[in-house]
């Protein structure tokens, strides 16, 4: 299931002004580019940006270094990975947590 798809499913899309994936822009993780793509697009400077991902290596590292707030979702790969308070600003494991973080 795609990234929009789930956050219909969730019923929360439309609580986020833009959503942008990697697979639609044609930039992979953790490519400097994307996360600039996403910002322009958005209009948002990096510290009005949220960034949600579930791997440390692929999503947050970068978006935290770009001043991005970082949401690490405990899914998928990322769920097996040790977390650290310094790697991510959040933690959720289920996305309607985003809900009580914003």
């Amino acid at each position: 299931m795609g990234l929009e798809a789930r956050l219909h499913a969730f019923k929360i899309r439309t609580y986020f002004e833009c959503v942008i994936s990697s697979s639609d822009v044609g930039f992979n993780k953790p490519q400097r580019e994307i996360f600039e793509y996403a910002l322009k697009i958005s209009g948002c400077d990096p510290q009005d940006a949220v960034y949600v991902g579930d791997r440390y290596d692929n999503d947050s590292l970068l978006s935290k270094q770009l001043g991005f707030t970082t949401v690490h979702f405990l899914n998928g790969l990322g769920k097996h990975q040790p977390i650290t308070k310094m790697q991510s600003d959040d933690t959720i494991e289920s996305l309607t947590q985003l809900l009580d973080l914003f």
